[in-house]
């Protein structure tokens, strides 16, 4: 199994990666991308994919139009992507749409391992 992390502050993705490596099981991959193009065409495309960490601002793409387009291909993987961002706010509509509707999870910066490590487990436990 695999997951995603995407998030274009190295040094955050090289400590979610890290912080993922512990908290997954044995077996599991974990790729970084700082690129929201990249991140969009992993999501699609590789079958493997069961869990994403995704920063909501990313160049070329932000996480709205990333996830609404691999949940197009992948309906699987509603319910396992993280949204983390430092937004204090989501506009409503945002908020309605990224939690509610394609049902992400929210992880705020700066980032909480311990609330990543619950969503991470929460995620897995279904599988």
């Amino acid at each position: 199994m695999e997951a995603l992390i995407a998030e274009d502050h190295e040094s955050l993705a090289k400590a979610l990666r890290w912080a993922l490596q512990r908290i997954l099981p044995s077996g599991w991959d974990v790729q970084t991308t700082g690129d929201g193009r990249t991140a969009e065409y992993i999501l699609i495309m590789d079958p493997g994919l069961h869990l994403a960490v995704l920063d909501y601002l990313l160049p070329h793409a932000d996480a709205d139009r990333i996830v609404t387009e691999a949940l197009k291909v992948r309906p699987h993987l509603r319910g396992k992507i993280i949204i983390s961002s430092g937004v204090p706010d989501f506009p409503d509509d945002v908020e309605r749409r990224l939690f509610s509707e394609l049902g992400c999870r929210r992880l705020d910066k700066p980032v909480d391992f311990d609330d990543l490590e619950r969503l991470v487990l929460e995620i897995i436990g279904g599988q």
